[in-house]
């Protein structure tokens, strides 16, 4: 919010450009929280289907993520999500396991609450300028059900 709030208030023809989607059920305190700001480029939505919802995630720019900080060493359904449909990840967290792990295999960018604005303004900058970097080209394999559940049996049979 503050991040959105800051850039409207600096460079209201940047801001003017960005389009947030949400999709689901948000805790409805924070949703009025969001929804007081009267941000013209934020727009939620019911829940969809999968079908649809894939279909949206292909017609994005990027994908959103915001871990608690407990939760900054995992990586939910979401994250492996994005990146089957080779969408670059916005993740919005402390330093972790799945920071590390976005920035080292260039899937996305990391905004952490010491640099929140500022990389926020980059990446928003990068998009305009149409640099993101982006590794379109990551395997994936590696999260495939085929090959989690080898790993599985191994680690069990050890």
């Amino acid at each position: 919010m503050n991040c959105l709030r800051q850039l409207r208030g600096e460079d209201k023809q940047l801001f003017d450009r960005l389009n947030f989607k949400f999709y689901g059920i948000m805790d409805p305190s924070v949703r009025a929280v969001i929804e007081r700001e009267k941000f013209s480029n934020l727009t939620f939505f019911n829940p969809i289907s999968k079908e649809e919802l894939f279909a949206e995630i292909n017609k994005s720019h990027f994908c959103l993520l915001f871990y608690a900080p407990e939760h900054s060493f995992s990586m939910n359904t979401k994250f492996f999500e994005y990146i089957s449909n080779r969408k670059p990840i916005l993740l919005f967290s402390n330093k972790g396991y799945t920071s590390e792990f976005i920035e080292k295999n260039k899937l996305g960018y990391v905004l952490s609450p010491e640099n929140t604005y500022q990389k926020f303004r980059e990446v928003v900058l990068h998009f305009v300028n149409n640099t993101v970097e982006f590794d379109r080209n990551f395997d994936i394999s590696q999260f495939s059900l085929q090959n989690l559940s080898k790993q599985l049996i191994n680690t069990i049979e050890d």
